[in-house]
């Protein structure tokens, strides 16, 4: 606060929660809530004007931009209305020709306030270009050292303090991958503050940082829109709260902020999907860097013919990739499925098939552009005149037993401007020069402010336009109709990550970037009414997806593997990372506790994205860390929870694993359909993964994360069902009974590990 003016004080009309305001500048300056008030102040950055210019290796970014941050106070009193059971507050503020005003929304229930803002031209700016807008929220406890961070599902352990965030640190969004949440706290007091960033228009990015004693939470929101005088971009929000409670107790309290902003899992999820097993498959051959192929199946047929052994494996649905190397990840045209996916007679053929053994089959669908020669010799033009093409031949003379070195530090940037130019020649030769739909339906596609179509490497369809969003609806639909399948998996809806300048879309040009969270949701009706137990199936794993799709990604685990098997090379480039097994089982706890009920999560440790981006030798689990390994992180990522999935060749010497967590997530009811507890069972030893799966029963998922032998004390919570008094401790895994136990004393028991062992212990 500047000056001698005292603050001003806004609130509910209860006064239970009150928010106070610099005189000068409007903006806030603490928060109170049920009578204590946190050092909790927010500061701003409209980032306006400036030109585009192409990103590296791909995307749009900015030059030139203008950037304001001298807020003032326009007018007191402020704004007050009732809208329903909340309070709303407005607050209007200047800032250099433009107007902010601030819209806070009181709740009686957590989250309890809800930031929002309304940004228009003023003055004499009779029109202008807003890029972004940027919210720091930053947090200056009394006690800093007390104060610990969690941020469920990111890239750092629980409990991470302020002097381990010296460096920004980036968290989750509630698009790509999580929720956004980020929980301080002291339980010592005990004590949580609440910052959420919760945008259901714009792909906002976060990162939390400490320094001098204050936390920052900073939100680039990603609101873009040119407007005029008159105008507005209205954008929401931030939601904030704070609890007299530790983070064990808020842990438990997330599931029930969900309905408080509309967030919901599908109730008509089919019935096969909680438990099902994806084996996708590749038909074709992808081209890697110097000649280097892979290719599973040729065509269709050949994966017609090995049916029988992906069903003996024990898989029940299989996903099919577009069709390799071309169109491959990208829309050619979604009626000729031949091109598309394989031959079609075949197709049909294998359907029929695979459903008369009880498998399901569904189609890897492209949404984010079309496929023609002028967009490839354009992407790889950029990748040849930028900063990556001279670092194409890194890491290729890794030999395959450094493997795991090479591909903790691979550059993704580098692998995906390899990938470029690997595919350039195969999708130009089978493209149009220019696509059909280009002529046909100018007004579908994402442009620059000259009107010139962009993308990141296909010219980019804007899934906001709803013309555009009946064609694909209509092309889905005629899918399932036409091959009998059971539902898809929508590759990259949000992978178009910039906005649409084209005059039609300029008012709200970031929009464009979102779209499909609301057509998934009328998708799913239709689909629904034509095949109610079709499935869908995305790659980002955040909530907004999570509210119309069965099953979602596991992108934010992929580092996970590396974190927890070769700890040492990982906190070299990670300190902030996992030490440990204890910490995965702990990483696992807060991600599911901040998961919406029901949400069900499609877990592999190989995909054809795991397989596509490391070289040649180092491309599978199995190469990277040996086999051994491989089966351990197997156990944990297969009978966790969940959907499993594998690619194939992923199954490559681990096949009678696979068959082994097949039959135990079908025939132990709590490893198929239980609830996974992680605060009921606590190995001694650190280097054991520990979790209990319950129904009416109790199984314990233990593992041996490390390459040495364990015995030690696994304890247990004495609330597990079934643990009490006499009972048979058998393990599953390996096929033997626990070695002199048959009780549970004092709630434990000793239990002796291989290197990387798993053991699945029933309690019976």
């Amino acid at each position: 606060m500047t000056g001698s003016q005292p603050p001003i004080t806004v609130g509910d009309r209860n006064n239970r929660v009150l928010i106070a305001l610099d005189p000068l500048t409007g903006l806030p300056i603490s928060f109170t809530i049920d009578g204590t008030t946190w050092n909790t102040g927010i500061t701003a950055r409209l980032e306006t004007e400036g030109r585009e210019i192409e990103g590296q290796p791909f995307g749009l970014a900015y030059a030139e931009t203008v950037d304001l941050s001298e807020f003032e106070l326009v007018s007191s009193p402020v704004a007050h209305d009732i809208d329903a059971y909340e309070d709303v507050r407005t607050v209007e503020t200047s800032l250099a020709g433009w107007t902010v005003y601030w819209e806070y929304r009181l709740r009686d229930r957590s989250p309890r306030i809800e930031i929002g803002w309304r940004i228009t031209p003023s003055g004499e700016n009779r029109q202008g270009t807003v890029r972004n807008f940027h919210i720091d929220v930053h947090f200056t406890p009394e006690n800093p050292a007390a104060w610990q961070v969690e941020a469920p599902a990111s890239g750092m352990r629980s409990g991470i303090t302020f002097a381990e965030l010296a460096e920004p640190a980036h968290v989750t969004e509630p698009t790509f991958s999580g929720s956004g949440i980020v929980v301080v706290h002291d339980d010592s007091q005990p004590a949580s503050l609440l910052v959420w960033p919760f945008s259901r228009t714009e792909l906002l990015r976060a990162q939390v940082q400490a320094t001098d004693g204050t936390l920052t939470h900073s939100i680039a929101t990603g609101l873009a829109g040119r407007i005029k005088f008159g105008e507005s971009l209205v954008y929401g929000g931030v939601e904030l709260d704070a609890f007299p409670a530790g983070w064990h107790e808020v842990r438990q309290q997330i599931k029930s902020w969900y309905p408080v902003v509309g967030i919901a899992s599908p109730a008509d999820t089919p019935d096969w999907v909680p438990n099902a097993s994806i084996f996708e498959v590749q038909i074709g051959s992808s081209k890697f860097w110097n000649g280097w192929e892979y290719s599973p199946y040729p065509e269709m047929r050949d994966l017609l013919d090995d049916i029988d052994r992906i069903a003996d494996l024990g898989f029940d649905c299989i996903q099919i990739m577009p069709r390799q190397p071309f169109p491959s990840y990208n829309v050619y045209d979604y009626d000729n499925i031949s091109i598309s996916y394989g031959d079609e007679d075949d197709l049909k053929r294998l359907v029929q098939a695979a459903h008369q053994r009880g498998i399901k089959v569904i189609l890897d669908i492209l949404m984010h552009g079309v496929i023609d020669a002028d967009i490839i010799h354009r992407a790889a033009d950029r990748v040849r005149n930028g900063p990556y093409f001279p670092r194409l031949n890194e890491g290729t003379d890794i030999v395959a037993d450094e493997a795991f070195l090479a591909y903790q530090g691979y550059d993704y940037l580098v692998s995906w401007a390899r990938h470029i130019i690997d595919f350039e020649p195969h999708w130009a030769a089978g493209s149009p020069g220019s696509h059909p739909l280009v002529d046909e339906h100018p007004e579908w596609f994402m442009r620059d402010s000259s009107g010139a179509i962009i993308g990141v490497y296909t010219k980019a369809f804007d899934v906001n336009n709803p013309e555009w969003q009946r064609y694909f609806t209509t092309a889905a639909l005629n899918l399932v109709t036409k091959l009998d399948i059971d539902g898809f998996r929508f590759d990259a809806p949000t992978y178009n990550e910039f906005p649409n300048w084209s005059p039609a879309t300029e008012k709200r040009a970031s929009a464009s970037q979102l779209g499909s969270v609301n057509h998934f949701q009328k998708l799913r009706f239709d689909m629904r009414q034509i095949q109610p137990n079709a499935v869908m199936y995305t790659e980002p794993s955040g909530l907004l997806f999570r509210q119309s799709m069965d099953i979602t990604y596991n992108y934010d685990e992929h580092w996970l593997f590396h974190a927890v098997l070769r700890p040492e090379s990982a906190l070299r480039n990670n300190p902030r990372g996992l030490r440990h097994a204890h910490d995965l089982a702990t990483w696992f706890r807060d991600k599911e506790a901040a998961l919406p009920a029901g949400a069900i999560t499609a877990r592999h440790i190989d995909s054809h994205d795991s397989f596509w981006w490391p070289l040649p030798g180092f491309k599978w689990r199995r190469e990277q860390y040996g086999l051994p390994a491989t089966r351990a992180i197997l156990a944990i990522w297969s009978l966790l929870g969940g959907v499993y999935m594998t690619f194939v060749g992923g199954e490559t010497d681990i096949e009678d694993d696979i068959r082994r967590v097949h039959r135990l997530r079908r025939t132990i009811a709590e490893l198929g359909s239980g609830e996974a507890n992680f605060d009921a069972v606590h190995a001694k030893d650190d280097g054991i993964f520990a979790v209990a799966r319950t129904g009416e029963q109790t199984t314990l998922l233990l593992v041996n994360l490390t390459n040495a032998p364990v015995t030690t004390r696994i304890d247990l919570d004495a609330g597990l069902p079934g643990i009490s008094g006499s009972v048979s401790l058998h393990d599953e895994w390996n096929g033997e009974p626990v070695a002199g136990n048959n009780a549970i004393g004092e709630s434990g028991f000793d239990v002796t590990f291989a290197p990387y062992q798993p053991r699945v212990i029933t309690i019976r």
